[in-house]
């Protein structure tokens, strides 16, 4: 009698059956209902369209069924690697023209401290569109990866590449294999910093001509006089290369994407070895 009385709204097994505590004259029960308030039903709802209206536009939300869960201070702080790693797997993607066998993804300094499993997701989502016709997203990026027999891993290194934060890719085909190490500046945007071991520094977006050529005198000439000869105007360049007059790229933008034609040519240019067009969005 010391327990004036007793309000529950929760059990062990629900419906509860055959319940001495509900029947008890001190104690209220009532069903498992919280949630369907007016009040929470309009909070839901609230919520709801707003993280749908987040992913309409491109960004992660906060509340998604099978994806990790994150606080707000977390969800800000990783938003803008997230397109990013999206955009990085769509370019390392289109680089690589054969079947794949494994993707591996490595992170250092800052952005290893963040929840990297979304970010790599979101990454492996961005790989897998260019090459499949279902819908990839970041929910089902990994199990559709699974099904193609490919196979993907994430790791957390101590090494300093001499960027406050780095994204390393290296994608596993049947013959090749390819890799990008890139980085995100705060106020600036994501930068490509390297490709299959060459040093260029270029931002990812719109239409772009990746060239391997040899670095001979004339090879950039020769490029740029048949875009000149089309009326195609470059609106930037970058180049690398690992030594002098040994192997070298190029990476040009264009505002609009380049015909076969055009392509065909540059393919033909003696130095040149190889050729490959990445339309981004």
């Amino acid at each position: 009698g010391r327990v004036a009385g007793a309000a529950l709204d929760v059990f062990e097994v629900e419906p509860p059956i055959d319940s001495k505590l509900i029947d008890h004259p001190l104690v209220v029960a009532t069903p498992h209902l919280g949630a369907s308030t007016k009040e929470a039903q309009l909070n839901v709802a609230a919520q709801v369209s707003e993280e749908v209206l987040q992913y309409a536009q491109g960004n992660p939300v906060m509340s998604a069924i099978n994806l990790p869960a994150m606080t707000k201070d977390s969800f800000e702080k990783i938003q803008p690697y997230h397109q990013f790693a999206n955009t990085i797997g769509n370019l390392v993607s289109q680089c690589m023209n054969e079947p794949v066998q494994d993707v591996a993804i490595q992170y250092e300094g800052s952005i290893a401290k963040l929840e990297t499993s979304f970010i790599t997701k979101s990454l492996l989502a961005g790989f897998l569109k260019p090459r499949v016709a279902a819908t990839v997203n970041e929910v089902n990026a990994g199990t559709v990866a699974k099904e193609r027999g490919i196979s993907f891993s994430e790791k957390i290194s101590s090494n300093e590449s001499g960027y406050e934060n780095c994204i390393s890719v290296t994608v596993t085909g049947d013959v090749t294999t390819f890799s990008l190490r890139a980085t995100y500046i705060p106020h600036f945007g994501g930068r490509i910093v390297a490709l299959n071991g060459f040093d260029i520094d270029f931002y990812p977006a719109g239409h772009l001509v990746y060239i391997h050529h040899q670095d001979k005198p004339g090879a950039i000439g020769h490029v740029g006089r048949i875009l000149g000869d089309h009326d195609i105007n470059i609106a930037t360049m970058q180049v690398g290369r690992k030594e002098k007059g040994g192997e070298a790229i190029m990476m040009l933008s264009f505002d609009r994407h380049l015909e076969d034609d055009i392509l065909d040519e540059l393919k033909n240019i003696p130095d040149i070895v190889s050729v490959k067009v990445i339309d981004l969005p």
